[in-house]
């Protein structure tokens, strides 16, 4: 592998897991891979639902149609509905995902982690692989972005813990997951922003979400009780 791919790669993983592995040592609790591995699944599964819809309008409208701002807003829409979704549900059945905020968090990061993996590492492998060698700074932007989409996922995961005692958070969770989406879509291929500019404005985005989590969780208690009843309204 390149230097200048491993670089790329190892800024957009490292930072993840060098959090992750801070959480675990301030608590030496096993549970956190478990749930650090199960972030990680559940993002392939939410991914794995939705290859089918995603690809339902190229079949339909033609290819032409994957270029629209009605597609960027369907696909935006997909993955705030099948991520927080498959999200939602693996944080009220696994209860150990909510037994504190180091286990929220690394349930967060691994989502992160693995979408970064795949959608990143991985499309970068496969285009060094078929000949299209990439400079450190074309790579740079999507491995900043993949870091500010790690906090957004961290935010999500805790807009959720808030969800478990009152639903209409989950679909707080994904309109803003939907939303984000479209704002970096439409900001990158409708508007052609610079790609600075843009993950400024994902910086800004996730910052602010992560914001709105901390007020929405502040005070709570996290609990392993499958009654939610540490939570509160």
């Amino acid at each position: 592998m390149p230097t200048e791919l491993l670089i790329a790669c190892l800024i957009a993983l490292l930072p993840t897991f060098i959090i992750f592995l801070v959480l675990f040592f301030l608590g030496m609790e096993d549970t956190l891979w478990s749930i650090f591995g199960l972030g990680i699944l559940g993002w392939i599964i939410a991914l794995l639902l939705r290859i089918i819809p995603l690809q339902t309008p190229a079949k339909i409208y033609g290819l032409e149609f994957t270029s629209t701002f009605w597609n960027l807003l369907y696909t935006s829409i997909l993955a705030g509905v099948f991520e927080e979704s498959i999200r939602y549900i693996l944080m009220k059945k696994v209860w150990f995902i909510r037994q504190s905020f180091r286990h929220i968090t690394s349930f967060g990061l691994g989502w992160g982690f693995g979408e970064a993996a795949i959608i990143y590492v991985g499309a970068l492998t496969s285009l060094w692989m078929m000949g299209k060698h990439l400079t450190l700074l074309e790579m740079l932007p999507g491995a900043v972005e993949r870091n500010l989409a790690v906090v957004i996922h961290v935010a999500l995961t805790f807009i959720l813990f808030k969800a478990m005692v009152s639903l209409r958070f989950l679909w707080f969770a994904m309109g803003i997951h939907a939303g984000v989406d479209l704002l970096a879509a439409v900001s990158h291929y409708t508007y052609h922003l610079p790609v600075w500019i843009v993950e400024g404005v994902l910086a800004l985005a996730s910052l602010t979400i992560l914001f709105y989590a901390y007020i929405l969780v502040k005070g709570l208690t996290p609990t392993s009780y499958l009654n939610l009843s540490g939570l509160g309204e």
